[in-house]
């Protein structure tokens, strides 16, 4: 009732019950799409890569107001195109599908940091993209499957050894 909306400040139009009025255009802004496709170097479709978008523009935001925006490197992806993302907007996460596609809509203007990983696959290093008002930005990726090692240790007789063991590690970020 119009008591109401002046009690609570609010404006907008009336209609009475079961009436018909005219609320003018209500124009809401067209998110972005983010799409493209991953493959190896052979080709081949990588179906198991997850692409996650972290929305800079929103943690830049939740920063200024004293908020603390959540830590790209410790972002927990989704498993079949679950979006990962709060009221802020600040991860999305999807899976490519068996074409080794994705897409990615309904994303906000701004400034976005993209990471691909794939199981048994080299991750490339992020990149920043910048989005606009129902822009659809495509992307097409070539990543190469990681190095396959096969070992085999020798005793001073040079004699398998059975039950040796080795680690290898990444020369670049030391993981295993």
């Amino acid at each position: 009732t119009t008591d109401r909306m002046a009690r609570g400040g609010a404006t907008g139009v009336m209609v009475p019950s079961g009436g018909i009025g005219d609320a003018g255009v209500i124009r809401l802004p067209r998110g972005a799409t983010f799409a493209g496709s991953i493959i190896d170097g052979q080709g081949t479709p990588v179906r198991e890569a997850t692409i996650t978008l972290w929305n800079l523009s929103a943690q830049e935001a939740l920063r200024s107001k004293g908020k603390e925006a959540k830590d790209p490197s410790a972002a927990e992806t989704s498993d079949a195109g679950h979006p990962l993302f709060g009221p802020d907007e600040v991860t999305r996460s999807v899976r490519a599908d068996r074409d080794g596609r994705f897409e990615i809509d309904g994303l906000s203007v701004g400034r976005y940091r993209v990471r691909l990983t794939a199981p048994r696959h080299v991750t490339p290093e992020d990149e920043e993209i910048k989005l606009t008002e129902g822009q659809r930005e495509e992307r097409n990726y070539r990543i190469p499957a990681a190095a396959q090692v096969q070992l085999t240790i020798l005793n001073d007789l040079d004699e398998p050894v059975a039950s040796a063991m080795a680690t290898v590690r990444d020369a670049k970020t030391n993981e295993r």
